[in-house]
């Protein structure tokens, strides 16, 4: 039962949803978004892609795992791979994240566009997304792969010494940052071999817009899929929600803040299990059961909980078809850069939850690894560092004529 609720939170931020509460609900034009074709491509590319991420996870879980991942955060982080992929690595990696018959363009204005309407969209729902590329300050990088992923991404770019361990603690600063201290550490060292990283990181924190009273929580047993039961605290409340009951599950919807965001909590019916579920977890039916909800008065009883999940995802991407990009000998990177045989050696997510009478607190990291092969190793660089004064010159090409000349003697930012 707990993975189901895991479930249920893989798709939360990117579900557009309205609830019920006694009153004739108002609509406010801030909690939709007035998707594009192309949008909705994409929107519905990354419900897919995750899902199909979340199957493969749960299906090599250990027993009692629990599972929980941002999908978003996987999604947006190899996308902004995906934008240096050439050949064969470009067609399996679209593939697999769902892009199928979209332009590269398209993909990447349509994600922003839509990024920009999820941040947007409940002014009492903190919802954050932050993108960023670490890559060798000695390695040449195509300006090009930079300058899209700085415009469609808001990529914050950051040339470094990658023998430096200082480096290790600024990437692991800006994803404590970006999550609000809730994932503090993403990386413990630097691959020799690695020449980039890319980073996503995602949080998010509502308060339920009807909340639960902490002088209902009581404690409950929960039953676990070995037979056995334990206690636990156990929210309780009674409402009018959104609701959806059928011969597979029962689903009910809480909504955050404005109803802009909302958790769909999924339950097996009587003789059912979450691997039922899992079996019926798809994309169609995410979208058919959330059409399906009607209102109804609902008590609803809902374990409170809060843990952190990571994985090294390589073997789950490889299994969803995109395994040539991990591939250190057919990977084709050549849009980062064409210096040496490139490939992803990692792409590593953490995740941290937490769901209480308040509301819900979350948040993920995913960073992909970029690495070079030893047997086409970078060529050496010359490192010129202009660490003392020097003299400039601003000059017409054409020609050759000076148009500006100058000494720096104390470089200052005034």
């Amino acid at each position: 039962m707990k993975t189901l609720f895991k479930t249920s939170i893989i798709v939360m931020m990117l579900c557009v949803s309205t609830s019920c509460k006694h009153e004739t609900p108002k609509i406010d034009k801030k909690t939709f978004i007035d998707l594009t074709l192309t949008q909705e491509k994409i929107l519905s590319a990354s419900n897919s892609f995750g899902l199909d991420l979340f199957q493969d996870l749960v299906d090599s879980a250990k027993a009692s795992e629990n599972i929980f991942i941002s999908p978003l955060s996987v999604s947006l982080a190899l996308t902004m791979t995906y934008n240096g992929a050439a050949s064969q690595t470009a067609i399996d990696m679209q593939k697999t994240l769902g892009y199928e018959g979209m332009s590269t363009s398209d993909i990447n204005q349509s994600s922003k566009d839509l990024i920009n309407s999820i941040l947007n969209l409940d002014s009492k729902v903190v919802f954050e997304i932050a993108n960023s590329i670490w890559y060798r300050n000695t390695f040449p990088i195509k300006s090009n792969f930079l300058s899209i992923n700085k415009d469609y991404f808001n990529a914050e770019v950051q040339p470094a010494d990658f023998n430096s361990q200082e480096t290790v603690s600024l990437m692991n600063s800006w994803a404590s940052n970006k999550t609000h201290d809730k994932i503090n550490q993403i990386i413990t060292q630097i691959d020799p071999m690695a020449v980039m990283y890319l980073m996503n990181a995602i949080y998010f924190k509502g308060n339920w817009k009807y909340r639960f009273e902490t002088k209902n929580t009581t404690k409950e047993p929960f039953h676990l899929t070995d037979g056995n039961t334990f206690s636990t605290d156990f929210m309780v409340q009674q409402d009018t929600f959104r609701y959806l009951s059928n011969n597979l599950l029962t689903a009910v919807e809480l909504p955050y803040g404005d109803g802009g965001f909302s958790m769909v909590i999924m339950l097996p019916q009587t003789g059912k299990t979450y691997k039922d579920l899992m079996q019926n977890l798809k994309a169609g039916n995410w979208s058919k059961w959330n059409n399906q909800m009607n209102s109804a008065n609902i008590q609803i009883h809902l374990p409170k909980f809060k843990f952190k999940y990571e994985k090294l995802l390589n073997k789950n991407l490889t299994r969803l078809g995109m395994g040539i990009a991990f591939d250190d000998k057919r990977a084709d990177f050549s849009g980062i850069s064409n210096a040496s045989q490139l490939f992803i050696s990692m792409v590593f997510h953490k995740s941290f939850v937490e769901v209480n009478e308040e509301g819900t607190e979350a948040a993920a990291v995913t960073i992909v690894g970029i690495s070079y092969t030893s047997i086409g190793n970078p060529p050496s660089y010359k490192i010129i560092n202009v660490n003392k004064p020097f003299l400039f010159a601003i000059k017409e090409n054409t020609a050759n004529s000076l148009l500006f000349v100058g000494l720096v003697q104390k470089p200052v930012v005034e």
